[in-house]
């Protein structure tokens, strides 16, 4: 466990480092290519958006955690951590409006969603490795593969010495894989795969979470599940309504542009086999 290290003389959190490291991969690969399927002024804006929606996302987040670990003898200002599944409903919130407000239209939204995906992946799945160092979000305790936490950390104090899934190693490869399919396999429905995939591979995992994972409508299942169960909701909506339009043979020209530029700057980029 490494909750911090030390650059330069200063102490810096493995998780923020991790975070963003990972955001900078992000944006970077939107730059480099994702980006270049839009137009130049829906992508440049995009870029304000995406940190903007970022940060509110990140409030979200911790507000999300404090709503679902309610307890009145804290101060509603004590930082207990951060739900994703939160963050990115509040992220997906603040990114709609401001697309909205700065692009002014919704043609090209799908095609800017599509483009943001695989960024947001990368970026979470280096928060999850930032979350095993930092000791948080940690599996239930097994006698294979566990991970024994040392004295003083979130596991510790639940377990004690016993060895733990390290559920936050596993969700970061399975990011990573996805962020693979979505480079070199999916370039089409990107938003509904990820909502399925990623919606589906959550509530399962969640039965192997160990730490405390709050409660929201009833603890039958958890938060995330509850909310992994409406990704998976949306993603089906989002295809069907896709289909209808395809059966109405009123496709969208923008986003049909938009995906064969993607595939044209990937292949060049030299990214697509």
């Amino acid at each position: 466990m490494y909750p911090t290290v030390t650059i330069l003389g200063s102490s810096i959190s493995v998780f923020n480092l991790c975070v963003g490291i990972g955001a900078v991969l992000g944006i970077l690969y939107f730059e480099k290519f994702s980006g270049k399927s839009l137009p130049k002024m829906v992508s440049e804006n995009l870029l304000i958006i995406m940190v903007f929606s970022a940060v509110i996302g990140f409030a979200c987040a911790i507000l999300f955690n404090k709503i679902i670990h309610f307890d009145t003898q804290k101060s509603l200002f004590d930082y207990e951590g951060m739900s994703f599944l939160g963050g990115l409903l509040g992220g997906v919130a603040a990114f709609l409006i401001l697309y909205r407000v700065i692009i002014k239209q919704y043609s090209w939204l799908l095609p800017s969603v599509d483009a943001v995906v695989p960024g947001l992946v990368m970026a979470h799945a280096f928060g999850r490795i930032g979350c095993f160092f930092g000791g948080c979000c940690y599996g239930k305790p097994c006698s294979a593969f566990g991970v024994i936490y040392p004295h003083g950390s979130l596991p510790f104090e639940r377990y004690g010495p016993s060895p733990v899934f390290p559920v936050q190693l596993l969700e970061s490869a399975f990011l990573i894989l996805l962020f693979w399919v979505f480079v070199f396999i999916l370039r089409k429905h990107v938003i509904a795969s990820y909502l399925i995939l990623y919606g589906g591979f959550r509530f399962v995992i969640e039965f192997f979470r160990g730490d405390d994972r709050g409660v929201m409508i009833s603890s039958m299942l958890s938060p995330s599940q509850y909310i992994s169960i409406c990704m998976v909701i949306a993603a089906i909506v989002i295809l069907a309504c896709q289909r209808y339009d395809t059966k109405r043979t009123v496709k969208c020209p923008k986003y049909s542009m938009a995906l064969e530029q993607r595939k044209t700057n990937t292949d060049e980029s030299g990214l697509a086999h």
